[in-house]
């Protein structure tokens, strides 16, 4: 089996789960095999989280789960604090399939583990949209079992190792078999591209920038709007400028290759002759 250097998520590698599916003959083993690779437990008499079976490959093997205790996703960055569970007396599981593969704190205690902060390293990988993987990054755990980064700083690590960032990929996973959870990138494209509107639309920022680096937002078309009209406004400053002796109109030409106001810039030049 692959060597690892972080606990497990919630499902369980197939190695593990075969060994507990052999430990648990044939009355139980195909149910708990499902559980495991699964990840989700089917409470009853052959329940994962309270199998003998499955304590005996965690004891054997020296298993640990990783617990996420708390996650905050911002838009530049994320935090996390984590812990890992030891000598659980079964597999903890979660009841509900909609959990994903992250455990939590009530999933150890159900499953009789001590769970103390996690120390170490968190591994993050991206994952594009055909599935293609890439590591993206490791960020120190502290004594606590706090994380953070910033998405700045795994886009910088994947452009020196891969030669493309963040916006190349559709996930990213944090841990190994992203026991610590997932971010979901397209959404936090969306996210940062609504707040950036709202910067664009009270006057801050560049509607220009805006509509070139969010194309496909719905906002984009308002936004090439507001970038022509802020042109526009510069345009008719800087006419006024040339009109007051303030500029020459040679400079106007220089500035503004396409102007509205081209011709009438031409027709002041020509009269100052």
């Amino acid at each position: 089996m692959h060597e690892r250097h972080e606990p497990l998520s919630a499902v369980a590698p197939s190695a593990l789960a075969d060994q507990v599916a052999a430990r648990a003959g044939e009355t139980c083993g195909a149910s708990l095999h499902d559980q495991l690779t699964r990840g989700v437990a089917s409470p009853g008499d052959c329940s994962a989280t309270e199998s003998s079976a499955a304590r005996a490959t965690i004891l054997h093997n020296g298993v640990r789960f990783g617990i996420v205790d708390h996650r905050q996703v911002e838009l530049d960055s994320v935090r996390l604090r984590l812990s890992e569970a030891r000598l659980c007396r079964g597999w903890p599981l979660p009841l509900e399939e909609d959990q994903g593969v992250v455990l939590h704190q009530r999933d150890a205690d159900r499953a009789g583990c001590i769970v103390r902060p996690y120390g170490g390293q968190l591994e993050l990988t991206a994952v594009d949209a055909q599935g293609q993987r890439h590591h993206a990054a490791t960020v120190d755990v502290d004594k606590d079992g706090v994380a953070t980064f910033e998405f700045a700083e795994v886009d910088a690590s994947l452009r020196r190792s891969v030669g493309q960032g963040l916006d190349a990929y559709r996930w990213l996973e944090l841990g190994e078999t992203a026991w610590a959870g997932t971010v979901n990138l397209e959404r936090m494209r969306g996210f940062i591209a609504d707040w950036h509107f709202v910067w664009v639309a009270r006057g801050r920022g560049s509607a220009a920038l805006f509509a070139e680096r969010h194309a496909e937002h719905p906002r984009s078309g308002d936004a090439e709007a507001m970038a022509l009209e802020a042109r526009l406004d510069r345009q008719r400053k800087d006419f006024d400028a040339v009109s007051a002796g303030q500029m020459t109109a040679s400079a106007f030409l220089e500035r503004h290759v396409w102007s509205p106001f081209r011709r009438a810039v031409e027709d002041l030049s020509v009269t100052a002759e």
